[in-house]
């Protein structure tokens, strides 16, 4: 962790004038720990005037939703904050509370946020009560126009799970482009992909629109089809249904 310690000192040299955007990117990195996190957002601590921020851990298997806490104490001194990006792909310690963590963290930035990326791929252990936190979320941040959630390659989540998102999507009257991804959602059937397909209906200014529910055992070929048909109507162009 010696590293961390050297960039906490480094990062505490800086001001919010330096910069407003930042990119950390930490993949693959086995040895990092929840300690790690806590190191680096405590660093970041003092620069309050990010409007875009982008934290990957993609496959950094030592974070669990202990480090994704410190991130959810970030967050709560960034009020600026328009454009947000985490990703949490291939972490398995990464679970439900995370996703209150994260709700929490968001609670004083979400009047300003319009862009959020949240990926939890290959994360077994998000289930419908994490969904329920997204939708609470999404239900704070009305001024978003662009959403970007990804959750596949997932064995808990089900159409109870999309019921509660649905929920969340009559809040953002501002929305203009959606990316959802569930592919390889093992318990999701057609229940689910027309709770979701009637929630997306339900956004008036969406113009760009990607769905991936492709592998889900629970959705027949000919129902994934016909969503496509009804959407691609409303959407074209700008549809991408898998």
């Amino acid at each position: 962790m010696k590293r961390f310690r050297r960039a906490k000192v480094r990062a505490k040299l800086l001001t919010d004038e330096c910069f407003f955007n930042l990119n950390l990117r930490v993949i693959k990195f086995i040895e990092i720990s929840d300690e790690g996190i806590e190191y680096i957002t405590e660093s970041l601590q003092h620069l309050k005037g990010f409007k875009d921020l982008s934290l990957s851990f993609k496959g950094c298997r030592g974070i669990s939703d202990k480090g994704v806490s410190c991130i959810r104490n970030l967050l709560l001194n960034f009020s600026a904050l328009e454009k947000l990006v985490l990703n949490f792909t291939e972490i398995s310690r990464v679970g439900d509370k995370s996703l209150s963590h994260i709700r929490d963290g968001l609670t004083s930035v979400s009047k300003n946020l319009k862009e959020l990326t949240l990926n939890f791929d290959s994360c077994p252990n998000i289930s419908d009560s994490g969904l329920n936190f997204l939708a609470e979320t999404i239900k704070k941040a009305g001024a978003l126009t662009k959403l970007d959630l990804k959750i596949e390659n997932n064995n808990k989540v089900s159409d109870k799970g999309l019921l509660y998102l649905k929920e969340g999507f009559s809040y953002l009257t501002q929305l203009e482009s959606l990316i959802l991804g569930f592919g390889f959602c093992a318990k999701l059937t057609s229940i689910g992909l027309s709770v979701i397909e009637t929630g997306i209906l339900s956004i008036e200014g969406l113009r760009r629109l990607n769905l991936s529910f492709h592998e889900c055992k629970g959705i027949k070929d000919e129902e994934l089809e016909s969503t496509i048909k009804k959407l691609s109507f409303l959407f074209a162009p700008s549809v991408t249904v898998q």
